[in-house]
């Protein structure tokens, strides 16, 4: 799925930069956007911060959209050995959809749209805790707590014309899903046995919560919902283990040549309601 805006960080040791961008557009279309972070005095505080805020009127009728986008990562250093790592993200997007018009009405009209019910809206907000202890220059156990909250929601609606009040043309489908989860690995880069090793072994576990329901849109009402015709409600709680292996070896004397070799197993344990 293709997100209509993102970020990506490169965090150094330090932390120095302040990027601001301001963009205007056709059809009242704007953005800003600002990306940025610093390091705290003594040196342990890396901070990282992102906001983006957009909005166009759109090309046709009833076809604005509003979106805003905000991130922050925190990474503290306990010791020279512990580190803590916290991600922090939220989402707003607001839209409006002008619908299918056919091609004798977009001759007449280019900018006219359907109706005013087509549209939607998205939220969803994410946190993530990362605990990095280093073991040794080649190993380190990591462990980390996350969570998602989504909610989407989708007007789907014909063309009125022709239809009496409260015939059915479309839907509203309304969907929310929140997860959360734990995890912890164990994870070495390095040298054995003369030998280029990464090996990583951990287990992961999940509680998944998920609500879908749909309601019929009808003639004459907008985006007021009409009878509701599907409602289910999953529960999952996923658990697995898994190991990944990846060494680097001569694999003859005679002809040395550079080979990898790739190992991974991994045990899922599903289970749904």
């Amino acid at each position: 799925m293709l997100l209509p805006a993102f970020f990506i960080f490169y965090t150094q040791k330090k932390v120095d930069h302040q990027h601001v961008k301001l963009l205007y557009g056709a059809y009242n279309t704007y953005e800003g956007n600002y990306v940025g972070g610093f390091t705290s005095e003594d040196g342990k505080t890396d901070h990282v911060y992102s906001f983006l805020t957009y909005h166009t009127d759109g090309y046709q009728n009833n076809s604005d959209w509003d979106k805003l986008n905000a991130a922050a990562r925190i990474t503290h250093r306990v010791t020279d050995d512990l580190k803590i790592r916290l991600n922090l993200r939220g989402f707003n997007s607001d839209w409006d959809a002008p619908g299918w018009i056919n091609k004798e009405q977009y001759e007449n009209d280019p900018e006219q749209s359907a109706n005013d019910t087509n549209g939607g809206s998205k939220d969803h907000i994410s946190g993530k805790i990362d605990l990095d202890y280093s073991l040794t220059a080649d190993s380190k156990i990591l462990f980390q707590m996350w969570s998602y909250d989504q909610n989407f929601k989708r007007y789907y609606a014909g063309s009125e014309e022709g239809l009496a009040a409260g015939t059915n043309l479309g839907n509203l489908r309304d969907f929310d899903r929140l997860a959360y989860g734990t995890g912890a690995s164990y994870n070495f880069i390095g040298d054995l046995w003369g030998r280029r090793l990464s090996f990583t072994a951990g287990s992961d576990y999940m509680v998944e919560q998920e609500d879908r329901q749909r309601w019929y849109l009808t003639a004459g009402s907008g985006r007021n919902k009409g009878a509701k015709y599907i409602d289910y409600h999953v529960d999952s709680n996923p658990s697995a283990l898994y190991r990944h292996q990846l060494s680097d070896h001569q694999a003859f004397e005679s002809h040395p040549r550079r080979t990898l070799r790739s190992l991974h197993r991994r045990a899922d344990r599903p289970s749904a309601q």
